[in-house]
C-alpha cells in the first residue's frame, strides 16, 4: 500500500465517521437529545476536517495563523 494509498483510506474512514455522527445528532434531534444532538453535530463537521487537513498533507498550521480569541497570548519574549 503506498502513502496515497493510506492517505486516502484514512480521508474515506473520516468521512465515514462524519456521515454516522451526522447520522446520530439527527436522531438525538428528534429524540429532543439537543446536548447529544450538538456533540454529534460537532463531530459531523470535525471528522472532514481533519479529512481536509490530512488529503492535503500538511503536518501543522503556519505560525503566522492568528490567535483564537478564547486562546490566551503566548507569553512576551525575554
Amino acid at each position: 500500500m503506498t502513502e496515497g494509498d493510506k492517505i486516502r483510506a484514512l480521508v474515506e474512514y473520516r468521512m465515514v465517521q462524519a456521515d454516522e455522527a451526522l447520522q446520530a445528532a439527527a436522531t438525538n434531534l428528534a429524540a429532543d437529545l439537543f446536548r447529544s444532538a450538538a456533540n454529534r453535530a460537532y463531530y459531523a463537521m470535525l471528522k472532514p476536517l481533519v479529512a481536509t487537513v490530512i488529503a492535503s498533507r500538511r503536518r501543522s498550521f503556519p505560525a503566522d495563523l492568528p490567535t483564537p480569541p478564547h486562546t490566551p497570548p503566548p507569553p512576551p519574549s525575554p
